[in-house]
């Protein structure tokens, strides 16, 4: 399988033997980041400017595909509180768009670096495809399911 590591200077660098992204074909895998500069330290010690900062990472590693979070399917988020989901939530929402991509949150004990939050995304890179449809549909075909 053809793979490219994605990876960013502003982004940190992943811990362990990791990528910070992966795209293969027109899907990219988005590791788990934290809420960290590119000096590999934590922004603050909120929890909301954590989960902001975590997004921000994101989105610096789809933009070097070309896309931004529009094309995120999926995240994962892994909070250490439970008390804290509802204060990452509102960070999270305020990055996204309707609908929102699914999301799954997992508790754990702990995060690397004493993180308190640690996001990770899926995102499919479908531009070849919309503009194939709209050209399509500029000819009157009906091959993407497009009326």
């Amino acid at each position: 399988m053809l793979q490219e590591d994605i990876c960013c200077q502003s982004v940190p660098r992943p811990v362990g033997n990791s990528s910070q992204a992966i795209k293969a074909g027109d899907f990219i895998f988005v590791a788990g980041q934290l809420g960290m500069d590119a000096e590999n330290k934590l922004v603050s010690d909120d929890v909301a400017e954590q989960a902001c900062q975590c997004m921000k990472n994101i989105a610096s590693l789809l933009n070097e595909t070309g896309i931004g979070p529009e094309y995120i399917l999926r995240t994962t988020m892994y909070l250490v509180n439970p008390a804290d989901f509802e204060k990452v939530d509102a960070a999270y929402i305020s990055f996204f768009h309707t609908p929102f991509p699914a999301r799954s949150v997992a508790y754990v004990n702990a995060l690397p670096f004493g993180a308190k939050v640690q996001i990770e995304a899926f995102a499919i890179d479908t531009r070849a495809l919309e503009v194939l449809c709209a050209q399509e549909k500029k000819c009157n075909k009906n091959v993407c399911g497009v009326d």
